[in-house]
């Protein structure tokens, strides 16, 4: 019985299609962790660059604990290297993690002496929204309607068959044979014996003959 797979490949391309682009929402959606390495000259503002930061995101400040700290302060903060405003402070414990929790600029530096000027130790990023997570899968398009099979009542369609060679359907020729002549009488006497009777006692008395003579000659010799 042939299948029609037509429905079922339209239904298997659409769910492939909505699984395709609820995974790459999801990936929009992920917040990511960004890591920088937190040391003396080196140019941060050029690290931002080509990076986008959202809520829920997190900032890694990679350093040895007790060599630096990290301090968020204000824009008049990050512009003078103070912590005159602040809004938080690791107190230099090391391998500091912050998550970024509200859009907008931030500002962060370190507060050990020069190493925020001359040395640059300062970051100022810009925080955007999360990424929404979309309510819904796009929903697929209505799959067609399976092919409609013939009506019960239609009349099939006739089935021809060609002959092979050799079946031909002329008359075979007719098997009756013709009447066997009654056989003359037996040459042997009135015993009544037919030919076929007189065929089995020759071939013996002949054997016996053959059989005589065999001895005969045997013992002659």
């Amino acid at each position: 019985m042939a299948c029609n797979f037509g429905n079922f490949g339209f239904v298997v391309l659409n769910l492939l299609f909505a699984s395709t682009a609820l995974l790459g929402s999801l990936q929009l959606c992920a917040a990511e962790e960004f890591t920088l390495d937190w040391t003396l000259n080196y140019n941060y503002t050029n690290w931002t660059v080509g990076k986008t930061f959202r809520v829920n995101d997190t900032l890694f400040f990679d350093y040895v604990a007790g060599s630096h700290d990290v301090v968020q302060v204000d824009k008049s903060g990050y512009d003078s290297c103070s912590d005159t405003t602040t809004y938080f402070d690791d107190n230099g414990k090391g391998n500091t993690t912050i998550k970024l929790n509200s859009t907008g600029s931030h500002y962060y530096i370190c507060t050990v002496p020069q190493h925020c000027s001359p040395y640059g130790m300062k970051l100022a990023i810009n925080v955007v929204a999360a990424a929404t997570t979309p309510s819904s899968a796009p929903s697929s398009s209505k799959s067609p309607s399976p092919a409609s099979s013939p009506s019960s009542g239609e009349a099939p369609s006739p089935t021809t068959s060609t002959p092979s060679p050799g079946s031909s359907t002329a008359p075979s020729p007719s098997t009756t044979t013709s009447p066997v002549p009654p056989s003359p009488p037996s040459a042997e006497g009135p015993s009544g014996g037919s030919n076929s009777g007189s065929n089995l006692v020759k071939p013996t008395s002949t054997a016996v003959v053959l059989m005589l003579v065999t001895a005969l000659s045997v013992f002659l010799h």
